[in-house]
């Protein structure tokens, strides 16, 4: 890997200079969720997937319990603090190691693509993860340092999924930006955590963090019983938070993975963020929520319609 690592680093450089540094704007981007208080992020998209931007507040209805919400704030376009969470277990290599080397140039291309397409003042941090989590690269606006860590990194034989998700969950938690997002690379099988499924899906549900899920697999493992229960751990957890899982499977044909950081890349810069106002009553409480955005009609007359997507919904505590 540490060959391929030098031309990011080449490439990173470039990116670097071309967004330019910025500083923490820690009092500029305060968490603005409280005890009565929830942050929704809304994903609107055409009927063809493609994002939707240029809406206003006026232009969403949300429910929280079937009653109309209070919007306290509402912004879009804004930048995110992620965590990105690399799984470096035996389940993603195989005994080729030319192979497995295409396999993380591929993942490596992928994630070049993201941050290229991100918002520039996106923040970062780097997990990765085998039989333990380990953080590698700490907050970092600068993408050149992002996979510095990882021409060093020891790949195990066991998943700690869970513990990873646990342990990106609570460092996104301390970002500077309004959003907080975490990006999982990994074919969601889990034999080494302490923390159970959940543990994560409770932690996800009572925070306001973004989990985007990369699944990746072997044709191999296609239609098997740990593939499949691969895929439906990390789908049923981004679900959890609004998001959705997008899968692909490794074989002799190109992995379109630089399409699919650019894709998530692109959503994330185009959300909608509505801070609603919670009726607590002093007790941790599910509150389901829904949301929706009316149809338009184009200059053409032809009806426009709009899927948006959020959380099912959410504890506070």
């Amino acid at each position: 890997m540490t060959s391929r690592i030098t031309v990011f680093l080449i490439f990173l450089l470039v990116l670097s200079a071309s967004l330019g540094s910025t500083p923490h704007p820690e009092k500029i981007f305060a968490a603005e969720q409280t005890n009565d208080t929830f942050a929704l992020t809304l994903t609107v998209t055409d009927k063809k997937g493609r994002p939707v931007a240029g809406l206003q507040r006026s232009d969403f209805t949300l429910l929280i319990d079937k009653q109309p919400a209070e919007i306290v704030s509402f912004s879009n376009n804004g930048p995110v603090s992620v965590g990105l969470l690399f799984d470096i277990s035996g389940s993603m290599m195989t005994e080729s190691s030319k192979e497995t080397q295409k396999r993380w140039d591929k993942i490596g291309d992928g994630i070049v693509r993201f941050l290229e397409r991100s918002h520039g003042q996106n923040e970062y941090f780097v997990i990765v993860f085998a039989s333990t989590a380990k953080l590698i690269v700490d907050w970092t606006s600068d993408p050149r340092t992002i996979f510095a860590g990882l021409g060093q990194v020891t790949r195990g034989r066991e998943t700690a999924l869970y513990d990873a998700l646990a342990m990106g969950m609570n460092k996104v938690k301390q970002g500077h930006r309004p959003k907080r997002a975490l990006l999982v690379i990994s074919d969601g099988q889990d034999n080494a955590s302490k923390h159970k499924f959940t543990d994560v899906r409770d932690l996800l549900k009572r925070s306001d963090v973004l989990l985007y899920g990369v699944g990746l697999s072997d044709p191999a493992s296609a239609g098997s019983s740990l593939g499949m229960e691969g895929e439906g751990i990390i789908d049923e957890l981004t679900s959890a938070s609004g998001t959705s899982a997008l899968f692909l499977k490794f074989d002799n044909r190109e992995v379109s993975l630089n399409d699919v950081f650019e894709l998530l890349a692109a959503e994330m810069q185009s959300q909608y963020r509505a801070v609603v106002k919670v009726s607590s009553q002093g007790t941790p409480k599910w509150h389901k929520v829904s949301a929706k955005v009316e149809e338009r009609t184009d200059s053409s007359g032809s009806k426009m319609r709009f899927v948006v997507k959020t959380r099912p919904g959410f504890y506070l505590n």
